[in-house]
């Protein structure tokens, strides 16, 4: 049965998608004629002078699109939120046209979480996978909250290093938590995720490959701190089985979490400096071997669009994340591994 939440939400995300569609294309302009071109250096993975930082609108349009939904229908407003992103999206926009040193960077983040987690609270205990109950973290809880969500922040901005790959992970995120909103019965997170996949839509028919606007660390911080949000959102904001919620948050974005994860385990077994820019993480070095962006960002998009609907369906029912979800990430890893290995001998049907 359609409700008026439902055709809410409808109207919600055309507008998302039509704000960020026409906003990308003013400040496409705009950045050209303030200069704020990405030049292609030795780390960058494309070979044309391009704009940047057109996520800055996808911020300015899910925040604007939240605030609004929440005033005008009383849903859920997280003021931590709100602010934690206001932090995140500030101190990216710097970093974009001034560069801003990493430990400065650092502690905003880390002020952005404690914002959040104030506001949602943390996760004192967490579900354990085929043992049937959950651990216990106390206190331990507050700091791997905040350790969770710093690192799904630079995670994210690693990550959006070739055309269309961050913009199109949001898509398949946004409509993951769309998904468990609806089936969870929490509008406001229901409200954020479908602007997000909105937003990010629109952004992404300026940036897919070849990319006219790259996204810039504005918008892939915001959306790496938006997806860490959104288990403490519906924690917050529902009376929901919370400890199942991390690894939901987790498998959303579990290409992007893995990544990262098996690149900074190589540069430290490397000993090289690991919040340096570089261009060997899989993705980059499958660019590097000769795949297209388009061709390597379809990759990831098809696996993580598996992953995001076995994940959905568990938010229903727990065992699935043990029968199907687990098993079901485990392929998609080897899937993408494989991938990069046929990467490396320059197998042509990849």
């Amino acid at each position: 049965m359609i409700s008026n939440h439902h055709i809410w939400l409808l109207a919600i995300a055309i507008i998302a998608f039509v704000a960020s569609l026409g906003g990308v294309h003013l400040f496409r302009q705009y950045a050209l004629s303030r200069g704020h071109i990405d030049l292609p250096n030795d780390r960058s993975s494309h070979e044309a002078p391009t704009p940047r930082g057109g996520g800055l609108v996808i911020a300015v349009v899910v925040l604007a699109a939240y605030a609004v939904s929440a005033f005008v229908f009383g849903y859920p407003l997280s003021k931590g939120y709100l602010a934690g992103s206001a932090l995140i999206v500030a101190v990216s926009w710097l970093d974009d046209i001034y560069s801003v040193a990493f430990h400065w960077r650092l502690l905003v983040h880390i002020a952005a979480s404690i914002f959040l987690i104030a506001d949602t609270g943390y996760f004192d205990s967490i579900y354990l996978p085929y043992h049937g109950g959950d651990l216990s973290l106390g206190s331990v809880g507050s700091i791997l909250s905040v350790a969770a969500i710093i690192w799904a922040v630079n995670a994210y901005n690693f990550m959006d290093g070739i055309d269309g790959i961050a913009g199109s992970q949001a898509a398949v995120a946004g409509i993951g938590w769309l998904v468990v909103g609806l089936v969870l019965d929490l509008p406001g997170v229901t409200t954020l995720a479908i602007v997000l996949f909105a937003a990010s839509v629109g952004f992404l028919v300026h940036n897919w490959p070849p990319a006219s606007i790259f996204m810039g660390d504005a918008g892939s911080a915001f959306l790496g701190f938006s997806f860490a949000a959104m288990p403490f959102l519906s924690r917050r904001e529902g009376d929901v089985g919370h400890t199942i919620l991390p690894w939901i948050a987790l498998f959303m974005i579990w290409f992007f979490v893995f990544d990262t994860l098996m690149t900074m385990l190589r540069r430290l077994f490397h000993r090289e400096r690991i919040w340096r820019a570089h261009r060997s993480h899989l993705y980059q070095r499958m660019v590097i071997n000769g795949l297209s962006h388009r061709r390597v960002t379809g990759i990831y998009f098809m696996l993580s669009t598996g992953i995001m609907v076995t994940t959905s369906y568990f938010a229903v029912d727990r065992r699935a994340m043990e029968i199907v979800t687990i098993p079901a990430v485990i392929l998609s890893t080897l899937v993408l591994i494989i991938a990069f290995l046929m990467s490396k001998k320059g197998v042509s049907s990849l």
